[in-house]
């Protein structure tokens, strides 16, 4: 096991996120080799640590430490055998078992225990509605990964909607369903799919498929449907400095943040009114500016400015989002 994933669970036990069983636990599912990723994640996706900022901190911190060498106590080595397991995932009271919290409300629009009887076109109208009810839940994010229990993610809380277990079937067929047969075979081939959805002009999502170790998952993350300004932000102690930036031209403006701060929400208000390219591809959040933001890959984002590819007068006007 690399030392990264050594740090970050010692790290982890430390903060009284997790417990030597639990470290454990992951492994028992990815392997001794799991990366530093990949064993965050697991403990995202089976309801472990719910503290995502906290977790996202300590891997950070977990890298810097790993540098230098493996910690002083093995967090997998210096475990109580006869240590209970204790599940801490969203819903999990002391000694009760898990239950949804019903965030998308007391009727389900999706029957997860079903959808193997489903046909395609039946299972792309169960995803519109699901994503609908999340959205109308007021969740920022859907979360449907292999061997694990759907969650949707709210005011940074994560929440079961069903206790069902999504099989590698499962996931591949759910997490496809709205795919156009082109981009489901780009996605199978590259393993990595990032995609704008629009069901229709209220009802936009950016998305992203991946395959783990156990098989297919999808982040849908929820777009407003419309872009607020700095004001409303809160910004308005800092709006004459930001105005000031945005003046400027030449620079980069970065934007930053763990998940959910609003890396992209801070972005689109300060491009509603410029003209800015941005290394936030797919861009989701809908323009209403006479000069929308300009995507681009993080690579062409980097050399542009520097290679004279964009316009004179926005080279060197780009605000990049790190994701």
């Amino acid at each position: 096991m690399n030392n990264d994933t050594r740090w970050l669970a010692r790290l982890c036990i430390d903060q009284g996120l997790l417990t030597g069983p639990q470290c454990l636990q992951a492994t028992s599912i990815l392997g001794t080799d799991v990366d530093v990723m990949s064993f965050a994640q697991e403990l995202i996706d089976s309801g472990v640590v719910t503290d995502v900022e906290t977790l996202e901190k300590l891997a950070g911190l977990a890298v810097t430490k790993a540098a230098k060498g493996p910690p002083a106590n093995d967090p997998f080595l210096d475990v109580q055998v006869d240590a209970p397991f204790v599940q801490t995932g969203p819903g999990m009271a002391t000694g009760v078992a898990r239950k949804p919290v019903g965030v998308l409300g007391a009727t389900a629009p999706f029957v997860f225990e079903t959808m193997r009887t489903l046909s395609e076109p039946a299972l792309a109208d169960g995803m519109r509605a699901l994503l609908r009810a999340t959205a109308a839940a007021g969740a920022s994010d859907l979360h449907l990964s292999t061997n694990a229990r759907p969650f949707v993610r709210k005011d940074r809380a994560l929440s079961y909607v069903s206790e069902y277990v999504l099989t590698a079937e499962d996931a591949l067929r759910a997490n496809t369903a709205l795919l156009s047969a082109p981009q489901k075979k780009t996605f199978l081939e590259t393993k990595d799919f990032d995609y704008a959805l629009a069901l229709s002009g209220a009802d936009r999502y950016r998305v992203n498929l991946m395959f783990h170790k156990n098989g297919a998952a999808g982040a849908y993350r929820m777009v407003p449907a419309e872009t607020k300004t700095l004001e409303a932000l809160g910004y308005t102690k800092h709006l004459a400095t930001l105005k000031k930036m945005l003046s400027y031209h030449n620079g980069l403006i970065l934007i930053t943040g763990p998940v959910g701060s609003g890396k992209t929400t801070t972005l689109a208000s300060m491009t509603s009114t410029k003209h800015a390219p941005t290394t936030s591809s797919p861009w989701r959040i809908r323009s209403r500016s006479s000069n929308p933001p300009r995507a681009a890959t993080s690579r062409s984002a980097r050399s542009a400015p520097t290679r004279g590819h964009l316009p004179r007068h926005s080279r060197a006007r780009c605000a990049k989002t790190l994701m």
